[in-house]
């Protein structure tokens, strides 16, 4: 680690440019759905009907622990209706300021 970071350095002083990204991180990824709709479905049900926890199911069906909470929220609204909202932020504006 520490040879990494002085070659780094060398580098940095060689060329008088700092870095354009760090190099001893690992490259950031992008935001998405990270699961398969049939295994949230699944874990929406067991956590419904408190079989088991959030930590439990999230581990059990490889899902997202903020996005399960999130979904199991609504109780009346059907899992097919859950699995396809979009995951993204509220627009601010209403909607017909934002086409205007």
């Amino acid at each position: 680690m520490r040879e990494l970071s002085l070659t780094i350095i060398f580098t940095c002083i060689k060329t008088k440019q700092m870095p354009r990204q760090s190099m001893l991180s690992t490259p950031s990824r992008k935001k998405q759905k990270g699961w398969y709709s049939e295994q949230m479905k699944a874990a929406i049900n067991t956590a419904r009907q408190k079989a088991t926890g959030y930590k439990k199911a999230v581990k059990m069906y490889s899902v997202l622990r903020s996005t399960l909470k999130q979904l199991v929220k609504d109780p009346q609204k059907s899992l097919e209706l859950l699995v396809h909202i979009p995951l993204r932020r509220k627009p601010v504006l209403p909607a017909d300021l934002e086409k205007s």
